[in-house]
């Protein structure tokens, strides 16, 4: 991937792990910062995902970025907010491609569901350590098999022990 003017190449782990540390950061200023509007607009959020299963990977995609975008705006910071959009970008066609080739992509689509319902509550419940331990973790499970084994413990140094 070409990240910047200079023609910097980043791998995908590279990717990977910057987006478990947005992610991470973005689900903690929320969890910090939120107003109970933004807690509403994040279930909401939630809410149009479980909708968004029956409708296909796409719509499941959007609806996932969706979530991540209001979150983020939760915490106030628009440069992770915005940092966080290009990166899912870059790995929206992973999230389709994993939904496509799972043997019960709806099952996927509900794991996932439940994962970011977990999220909800964290935020909900200003437990900012697991709304950040939550975003790795996950984000972790889910691209893990996209990287190499020498690859692995860049991502896995987000981890918690």
């Amino acid at each position: 991937m070409n990240g910047s003017p200079e023609g910097t190449v980043f791998s995908l782990s590279e990717l990977i792990q910057f987006r478990m540390i947005l992610e991470g950061s973005a689900n903690r200023l929320a969890a910090r910062l939120r107003t109970d509007e933004q807690v509403a607009a994040i279930e909401a959020a939630l809410e149009r995902m479980r909708e968004a299963i029956d409708e296909g990977y796409a719509a499941f995609g959007a609806a996932d970025v969706t979530f991540h975008d209001v979150v983020a705006q939760a915490g106030g910071n628009s440069l992770i907010q915005v940092c966080g959009e290009v990166v899912r970008g870059a790995v929206l066609a992973l999230i389709e491609d994993k939904l496509q080739r799972a043997p019960d992509s709806v099952a996927l689509m509900r794991q996932s569901v439940a994962h970011h319902a977990e999220v909800v509550e964290a935020v909900r419940h200003a437990d900012l350590i697991r709304a950040d331990r939550l975003a790795c973790c996950d984000l972790y499970e889910y691209y893990a098999s996209y990287v190499t084994e020498e690859s692995k413990p860049m991502l896995q140094a987000l981890l918690e022990e």
